[in-house]
């Protein structure tokens, strides 16, 4: 199954095009494009995870403080 792309220009330092033509040189990518979309991949993963464990601290934030409410009605409102 080939994945849909979708063409995007940018506008980058100098020194990144650079150091993404030695590692084309040095055969570590085989082009720019693929550097870029290396990258971004890369980028978005981490950004989903830091994401998801936001969540998950909120949920476990709110829970507590259901935990919490739940206590205060029981002990402190009779």
């Amino acid at each position: 199954m080939k994945t849909k792309t979708v063409k995007l220009t940018i506008r980058i330092p100098e020194r990144f095009i650079k150091s993404m033509d030695y590692l084309i040189e040095i055969q570590d990518m085989p082009s720019r494009s693929e550097v870029v979309r290396a990258a971004i991949r890369d980028f978005v993963y981490q950004r989903v995870e830091i994401a998801a464990e936001k969540m998950k601290k909120i949920l476990e934030a709110e829970k507590s403080i259901e935990q919490f409410e739940d206590i205060k009605k029981q002990y402190l409102h009779k």
